[in-house]
């Protein structure tokens, strides 16, 4: 049992790490995070490490991340908090929780909810009606990026092709959270999930892939946890052998230090980002082999019995609230608050204040705010303000607390005399330098900017496809 809770741990550590060095663009920081992952792994994940983990990497997204952390920083983050708060109290329940062991059981059951609930919200989201539009639309997106792993000709995937493509990733999401929540129809979800992450890993999104791995490890029954732990065949390469969760630590770690020496003399991202991908999928297929071994060899095989996806009478009764944090960033958007970072990654989902382009919630039936509704219309603006094309506010709009936030980041890397036309609130703007001369007066982020991050609304054409 406390392989188990090593092996959890040293998943969820190395999920932060692929996270951090996926550009090395903070080389210190994400050197100290190799380092500090193999420490406590040699040192055999103990509580009080995986704590001292759990804080760091927590002031690692506050100080990077922030304001705008990305769908797994927020999840990540979230997670962080909740398993601190678990380490705490079990620290003053030692009778109810006396080993690890017993602390990773107390919380698997909010952990499961919590993940099935992410995938729930990411499925949700996309349905929409910019989701299926040919080459902008998120399915379009990501048809093309497979594609282009494989020995396939080129060509733009339409019609029928194009809802069969972007149905089948919405039922994974969606559908597959909702099996989460049932003993038989979990190891349906966990295969596609497999097959889902790999698929992305193959596009280079690792960092969401590992950090659901890592909670998708919940899902495992005890019996084959056995199996895992039992297996005699370990991994061996020369003299060195290892268990499989050994090996999986070993091949992350060492493909971010290869990362960081690629970037370092070459500069390049791009085969880094493929080189963690191929990381990421051999090192899982390494750790699962003994249990695909055993349900294609053994026979009969040890029943799969499933896992209850919640149970109040073992986690303690704070615990719920993980979850109902959950559901209520995840409703965000339809509320009429931020509209980014709240499990809607490539969703194509659009909030122009009282409408949106969502199947069934297009009236906004559940809106109590306005933060997304609150819009400036930008007409023109200086083109040094983006760095994608994507991003270009020229004839969009934006939420008027994220142009505050924008204008403010614009002065801090220096763009001056960034000429702009705005209306806002009924009133036409015309400034030669935004940064300066900005109808707010805004010059420093105030508390609630923090708290927010939307994307820019599009006011002509198909929406774009955005992380």
């Amino acid at each position: 049992m406390r392989f188990e809770f090593r092996t959890f741990g040293a998943f969820y550590m190395v999920a932060f790490v692929i996270d951090a060095t996926e550009e090395w663009d903070h080389p210190l920081l994400a050197a100290i995070s190799v380092v500090a992952v193999a420490l406590i792994y040699l040192r055999g994940v103990r509580r009080w490490d995986f704590f001292a983990f759990l804080i760091a990497s927590s002031a690692y997204i506050l100080a990077v991340h922030f304001p705008d952390p990305g769908n797994h920083n927020n999840l990540y983050l979230l997670v962080n908090v909740f398993l601190i708060a678990a380490i705490l109290w079990a620290s003053l329940h030692p009778q109810e929780v006396p080993n690890d062991a017993e602390l990773l059981e107390r919380v698997k059951p909010t952990l499961r909810l919590t993940m099935s609930l992410v995938y729930i919200f990411a499925g949700f989201a996309k349905l929409n009606s910019g989701f299926f539009v040919d080459d902008v639309g998120c399915a379009a997106t990501f048809f093309d990026g497979l594609r282009s792993q494989l020995p396939i000709p080129a060509f733009t995937p339409s019609g029928p092709l194009l809802i069969v493509f972007g149905s089948a990733i919405i039922f994974w999401e969606l559908g597959g959270g909702v099996m989460l929540w049932f003993r038989k129809t979990q190891p349906i979800m966990l295969v596609l999930a497999l097959a889902g992450h790999t698929a992305l890993s193959f596009l280079v999104f690792v960092d969401f892939s590992s950090v659901a791995f890592a909670m998708l490890l919940t899902f495992i029954p005890l019996a084959y946890w056995r199996i895992i732990e039992g297996d005699p065949a370990q991994i061996s390469w020369g003299g060195l052998r290892l268990d499989r969760p050994s090996a999986y630590v070993l091949i992350n770690l060492a493909v971010a230090v290869a990362a960081g020496v690629l970037i370092l003399f070459t500069g390049v991202t791009n085969r880094v980002h493929q080189l963690q991908g191929l990381g990421l999928i051999s090192a899982t297929a390494v750790f699962i082999w003994p249990i695909l071994a055993h349900r294609i060899r053994a026979r009969p095989p040890v029943p799969w019995t499933g896992v209850p996806i919640w149970r109040p009478w073992r986690s303690p009764r704070w615990a719920v609230a993980l979850p109902v944090f959950i559901v209520f960033f995840g409703l965000n958007p339809y509320l009429g608050l931020r509209t980014a970072g709240t499990f809607t990654m490539f969703s194509n989902l659009q909030i122009t204040g009282d409408s949106s382009n969502h199947f069934l919630m297009g009236d906004m039936p559940l809106k109590i705010w306005n933060l997304s509704g609150d819009l400036v219309h930008v007409r023109k603006i200086d083109p040094r303000n983006a760095k994608q094309e994507k991003d270009d506010l020229n004839g969009n709009s934006i939420p008027v607390l994220e142009f505050q936030k924008r204008i403010v980041d614009w002065g801090d890397h220096g763009l001056d005399n960034l000429y702009a036309t705005y209306v806002y609130d009924g009133h036409v703007y015309k400034t030669k330098d935004i940064v300066e001369d900005n109808a707010w007066d805004i010059h420093g982020y105030r508390f609630v900017h923090y708290l927010v991050d939307f994307r820019l609304v599009q006011e002509k054409g198909p929406v774009e496809c955005r992380w």
